[in-house]
């Protein structure tokens, strides 16, 4: 059994499960990456990031609703975005017209 009590989420993770078709491991890493924030009190900040990196670097997590990492800096770096599976690379290139 999943305790979520931010109806938000739910409704997030809901909205995916139908549109997205995501997988069950999927669902529980959604749940997971949400229980990691709200239980570092708010935001996951890096101290080797300036505070316009890591608010980039969240709203990339937002969007793609997985793990992103920015390293770098404001001149030159790099982006990872983590998948999991073939539909959620299929889900990023959806999100970025690329398919």
């Amino acid at each position: 059994m999943i305790n979520i009590n931010d109806k938000k989420l739910i409704l997030d993770i809901h909205n995916k499960i139908i549109n997205d078709k995501i997988s069950v491991r999927e669902v529980e890493r959604l749940i997971k990456d949400h229980h990691k924030k709200t239980t570092r009190s708010g935001r996951q900040i890096n101290k080797h990031k300036n505070s316009h990196l890591n608010d980039i670097e969240e709203r990339f997590q937002e969007k793609f609703s997985t793990k992103v990492n920015i390293s770098g800096d404001n001149n030159k770096g790099k982006i990872i975005i983590e998948y999991y599976s073939r539909d959620d690379l299929n889900r990023f290139l959806e999100i970025l017209n690329i398919t």
